[in-house]
């Protein structure tokens, strides 16, 4: 997998004419598109805002893991307990 592969190119309407940038659940940039080659050319060279929004993104996903294992594990205790 290349580093450019977790950056997701979206059209954001039916004509195809406008193009965002994502990384999970995060705008990459707030630069709109109007190819998605444009989009692409973009994506290959890093700039400040898709550093910041892949950093966001990995906070996300650590957070979200680290929440779901500490519901299992009082879940666990709870089971125990009974």
């Amino acid at each position: 997998m290349k580093a450019t592969d977790i950056f997701k190119i979206r059209p954001i309407n039916e004509e195809n004419n406008d193009f965002i940038i994502t990384i999970g659940n995060h705008l990459a940039t707030e630069i709109h598109f109007k190819t998605e080659e444009e989009a692409k050319q973009y994506i290959k060279y890093p700039r400040w805002e898709t550093v910041f929004a892949l950093i966001a993104e990995m906070i996300d996903v650590s957070k979200t893991r680290e929440f779901k294992e500490t519901i299992k594990d009082k879940k666990v205790e709870s089971d125990e307990n009974n």
